[in-house]
């Protein structure tokens, strides 16, 4: 049963991220806020440079 669970949970790299923090570091919601948009344009920044690193590979 909590197989099916775990399995339901649909959480991307970010929400993860920002679940542990939160639950670690006993943020205040202000916090929160404010580390929910870091982490967001960390994982933004992230992709736009695998995507760019693929882009410029592929010319290789």
């Amino acid at each position: 049963m909590l197989d099916k669970q775990v399995l339901l949970v649909e959480l991307t790299g970010p929400q993860m991220a920002m679940l542990e923090m939160q639950r670690e570091l006993q943020l205040t919601d202000e916090q929160v806020r404010q580390l929910e948009k870091l982490n967001q344009n960390r994982y933004q920044y992230m992709a736009e440079a695998e995507y760019l690193y693929g882009v410029l590979c592929s010319y290789s």
